[in-house]
Order: C-alpha cells, then structure tokens, then sequence
C-alpha cells in the first residue's frame, strides 16, 4: 500500500514533513518515481496531465491539494467509480477571510477611485461610505463563502448571499436561481465569486451578468478563472458599469507578460494567493482518508461528481 504524490514543479518538502508527522510509517511516493503502479491505492495531487492515473489499477481515492477538484473532475480518462476527494480546513476559511476583508474594505472605502485619483493628481473628496451603506454580493455559500459571509455581516456590511439552494445564514440575505430579480442584483455594491468551477459556472460572469449590475460595481474574483469571461469584464471596466475589479485567479496562470489586466488602471491582480492549503492544518484529513480508502471504510468529503463540489 502507498500514498502517490503529483507535485508538478512544486517543493512539497513541508507537505512530507506534515505527513509523516502524522504517521511516520507511511509509503510515500512522488510522481515519476512510483514503483510498482500496482501498489498505488492514493493520490494526492495538484493539476495533472489528463490520462495520468491509467496505468495505476488499484486507486481507491484521488485527494485534490485543496478546497478546488476542478483539475480531477476534468479528467475525461479518470474511472468515474474512483472518488474524488477535497480537502476543508479552517485555516482555508480563515486566510480566504482576511484576505477578501482587505479586498472588500479597499473598494468600499473607494481606495481605487483615489489611487486612480492619484496618477491624475487630482484632489477631489469623495462621499464617504460606511460598511452598512455598502451591499456585498457573495457568489458560492460553500464552507468557505458561508464562513466569509458570515464575517461581512458581523462587520456592518448588508450582506446577500447567492447558492443554488436555500441557506440559512446568520445576518446575511441568502438568494437562489429563482429569486435573483434584477431589483436584487441592482442593489449590490460589491460582487464576489467564491464560486466552485463546474460546467454551470464557466463563463458565469458574462456582458448579460454585469449589465443586471447598477454603475460602478467593484467586483473580486477568488473562485476561478474561467468562470469570468475575461474580455467582457474589461468591457465592462472601460465603460463604467465597473468601477474596479480585484483578481486573483485567471483563465490562464501564470498570467501571460502581455495580459491587459497587467496594466489596466481599474484591475488588481494577486498571483492565486487569497487562500493556500497549509499542510500541517490538513495532514491528519489526508492520512486518515487514506486509512479509510485502504480499509474499505467510508471516505470524509467526498465530492459530489453532479454538482461539481
């Protein structure tokens, strides 16, 4: 029995360090060095070349690095029988809090209509705005959209929280498919995608979704790239329906040299930082799913392939 790492281009020393903290007896292999494929019974991995897990007959799990599995379920090649797991932690809530309160509060308190005052030498008051004058739109109210939405509110924002289902979250209005009228949507301040990627959520933040927005949204993207039609979104920032967007995933990454959003002045970008797995937080999670995968027993966060999470 062996654990399979794929760690790309990655140093994944404090990941093998965090693991046999766990269990010190564990087989751990990385990706090419595998030995014998049949002895591969667990994989944990980040992006991986479509195909790669063939070869090896006797996988009872693949385990995503993190909250996100869209790399796994991409996987055309990949035995629809074999379980996808994602890993939760609260540390991952934590950190994807403090950075989207950093993010939030620099648009509310319209920090980019200074800056960009700034490069003009302009000096001009803007009207103030308090935390529960500003409607924040959270998109995705998974474990960690539920845990930031939470946060908001606690904080003063007005929050409105938008899923596929109905929610109960404390101080925060939650909205489904349904009841998401264009009232609602007129009414935000703020638009962050905490979304999962799944075939529902490609390209969802489109030219129809931002033209449902008032003028001069900020909007911040910490879900994936793909889920923001990226030429529309500039549109929209050149024509004022925008008046800032924060990024910190993109369709491509690493962000191509020659990418608009390098030099545009309403864009800031972040190199997909807002929320890293820290390996000592997760360790125990992994080690005991695969205890469990190699035993037979029931598996914890196990993804659902329909919905995508």
């Amino acid at each position: 029995m062996a654990l399979l790492i794929y760690k790309g281009k990655r140093d994944i020393t404090a990941w093998l360090e965090a693991l046999k903290e766990v269990d010190e007896t564990l087989d751990i292999r990385i990706y090419p060095k595998v030995g014998d494929p049949g002895e591969i019974d667990f994989v944990l991995t980040w992006p991986y070349p479509h195909g790669l897990w063939h070869p090896f007959p006797e996988i009872k799990a693949i385990s995503s690095i993190g909250a996100g599995v869209s790399h796994i379920l991409d996987d055309p090649t990949l035995d629809p029988k074999i379980p996808v797991l994602k890993l939760t932690d609260s540390r991952l809530n934590q950190s994807m809090w403090e950075y989207l309160l950093a993010a939030i509060s620099y648009q509310a308190m319209q920090l980019p209509a200074y800056g960009y005052q700034q490069g003009q030498k302009q000096w001009q008051e803007l009207p103030p705005r308090g935390f529960d004058s500003v409607t924040v739109g959270i998109f995705g109210l998974g474990n960690i959209g539920r845990f930031v939405a939470e946060k908001l509110a606690t904080l003063g924002y007005v929050v409105k929280g938008f899923a596929n289902s109905p929610k109960e979250i404390t101080g925060v209005e939650v909205y489904t498919p349904e009841d998401t009228t264009d009232e609602v949507m007129g009414s935000l301040d703020i638009v962050v995608s905490i979304l999962p990627l799944t075939p529902s959520t490609v390209g969802f933040f489109d030219a129809a979704f931002f033209a449902r927005l008032k003028e001069g949204v900020g909007f911040i993207n910490v879900g994936r790239g793909p889920q923001v039609e990226e030429i529309e979104l500039i549109q929209a920032l050149d024509s004022g329906r925008l008046s800032h967007a924060w990024l910190d995933v993109f369709v491509d990454e690493p962000l191509r040299e020659d990418h608009p959003f390098w030099t545009h002045p309403k864009v800031r970008v972040t190199p997909h930082i807002a929320s890293i797995t820290d390996p000592r937080s997760v360790a125990a999670q992994i080690v005991d799913n695969y205890r469990r995968a190699t035993k037979g027993l029931a598996l914890e966060n196990v993804v659902d392939r329909e919905s995508g999470y």
